[in-house]
């Protein structure tokens, strides 16, 4: 009650019941409240001091076939549409899709009308080998993302070079 008294956030509280159950365990003493109950308490204060859970919107193949429709008709556009499409399908943060490289798109790699990229240092590489999402070619032609992809470095004039 102190905790609340004072104005401890419910981060706060999970942190402070976490480092009394360390202690305990640490020093072979046995708690007096059940683990269970302090979970409970943890739950319950999340609940009345934390933040109001947000609802998550889930991007679907339907929007990504709606987004890729839509009009393209400055190369601004273009670009917008390839970033949320490329960023949505291979699940990258945005620091990610801006480091992108016309070199890190390594076109026919697993076969014929594929397309995988190299991400250099994702959060979540923990051996810092780079990871290689993969896209394959569209149901049709007017929602495939290779098309949609090599669309944008056909206007934007951008190419593969040599050095790469």
């Amino acid at each position: 009650m102190h905790l609340v008294m004072v104005g401890y956030s419910a981060a706060s509280f999970t942190t402070f019941f976490e480092a009394i159950i360390d202690r305990h365990r640490q020093w072979g003493f046995e708690l007096p409240v059940p683990v269970r109950t302090i979970h409970h308490w943890i739950a319950s204060t999340q609940r009345h001091l934390g933040l109001p859970k947000r609802d998550k919107f889930f991007i679907l193949p339907a929007h990504i076939k709606c987004i890729i429709q839509l009009p393209r008709d400055s190369l601004k556009h273009l670009r917008d549409v390839t970033i949320i499409v490329l960023g949505t399908i291979c699940a990258l943060r945005a620091r990610e899709v801006a480091k992108l490289d016309v070199c890190d798109m390594l076109w026919e790699f697993d076969g014929l009308n594929t397309l995988a990229i190299l991400l250099w240092s994702p959060k979540n590489d923990s051996l810092k080998l780079g990871l290689f999402p993969r896209i394959g070619q569209g149901s049709a032609p007017e929602t495939c993302p290779l098309k949609l992809i090599r669309e944008y470095m056909t206007r934007a004039g951008l190419q593969i070079s040599d050095g790469c």
